[in-house]
């Protein structure tokens, strides 16, 4: 029988959580679904344990490439998918017996889109909920809801995608992009779609690992390529959703005090990168503020941010450079 749901487990050395996330995964109440492990060039015991399971058990399928990053192997997942619903789940996280079940699929299989509505922290045992409301909901108050005060993060992981919408649109990841991919994937998504339902589940397990990738420095080619395209979202869903104050507010938040700032504190304090390239790369995101700022009244940054992109838009490179070095 064809499985109504992928589920897509991008592996890389994670040998010490693996058998405990694919585990939750075997043990879930809905059973019509795939289980696809794909091992991203793993270095510990993680593709033998992947195939330990595909021997084991028939809906699990494991897949070994070469190492090209979480983009790389999500998407190769989405191709080698047979299921109509697609879902992603980090590898060093664990998600409760109901998780599947939860989203509801069953009862309403015209939907574009499935979210649940919390989920839990590891270790601290936080749990964190949406303000996004539960039952069918619209796509503005989907993205509304998911960027808002109590809103949750646009992971992929607690969203079920319908792989019809992702092929015809052509949606994927964005290969060797290793910071906002799910960002982009997400509001890729949303621009395509016409009906959402939020379940009030909350048993997805976010572990976080200390040396993971999001613990980790992101050079900055990287984060200016991943701005740029989240910067197209955002000319999109400005025009979209002129007068969604929540909407507007994150992008020109995010863009300029999660990217720009991010960019220019780490190339003003790195000596390898030449003085004409610096002033490069202030020129480039001098342009995604202008792009930003342009609807002001969104713009509401703490104060010694709000300073720094001052800095940024006005001061000679000379007087950067002072600021910078006189932290």
């Amino acid at each position: 029988m064809k499985p109504k749901i992928s589920v897509i487990i991008p592996v890389y050395n994670v040998e010490n959580y693996l058998n405990y996330c694919i585990d939750s995964i075997l043990l879930q109440t809905f059973t019509n679904f795939e289980l696809l492990l794909i091992d991203d060039g793993s270095l510990d015991r993680s593709s033998i344990i992947c195939d330990e399971y595909a021997e084991k058990d028939v809906r699990v399928r494991a897949f070994h490439k070469t190492n090209g990053g979480v983009s790389s192997a999500r998407n190769l997942g989405i191709e080698l998918s047979l299921g109509e619903w697609i879902v992603f789940i980090d590898s060093d996280d664990v998600i409760g017996a109901d998780y599947l079940r939860n989203f509801n699929i069953d009862e309403y299989p015209n939907k574009d889109l499935f979210l649940i509505k919390g989920f839990e922290k590891g270790g601290d045992k936080k749990i964190f909920f949406s303000n996004a409301p539960t039952d069918l909901i619209t796509v503005e108050d989907a993205i509304t809801g998911l960027i808002g005060v109590n809103g949750l993060c646009l992971a992929v992981w607690g969203k079920m995608f319908k792989k019809t919408i992702l092929n015809k649109y052509k949606i994927r990841f964005v290969d060797k992009l290793s910071f906002c991919e799910d960002l982009i994937f997400c509001f890729n998504y949303f621009k395509h779609i016409n009906t959402v339902y939020v379940s009030d589940d909350c048993s997805y397990y976010y572990r976080q690992i200390e040396n993971s990738l999001s613990n980790k420095i992101i050079d900055y080619r990287t984060v200016y390529k991943a701005l740029k395209l989240h910067s197209i979202d955002y000319i999109y869903f400005q025009e979209r959703y002129s007068d969604n104050f929540i909407i507007n507010n994150y992008f020109a938040s995010f863009i300029l005090a999660s990217g720009v700032l991010r960019i220019i504190e780490q190339i003003m304090n790195e000596v390898s990168i030449s003085v004409k390239e610096k002033k490069k790369i202030i020129a480039d995101c001098r342009k995604l503020i202008k792009q930003v700022v342009s609807p002001s009244k969104y713009i509401k940054l703490p104060i010694k941010q709000e300073i720094k992109l001052f800095a940024i838009m006005h001061l000679p490179y000379s007087g950067l450079e002072l600021l910078y070095k006189m932290k």
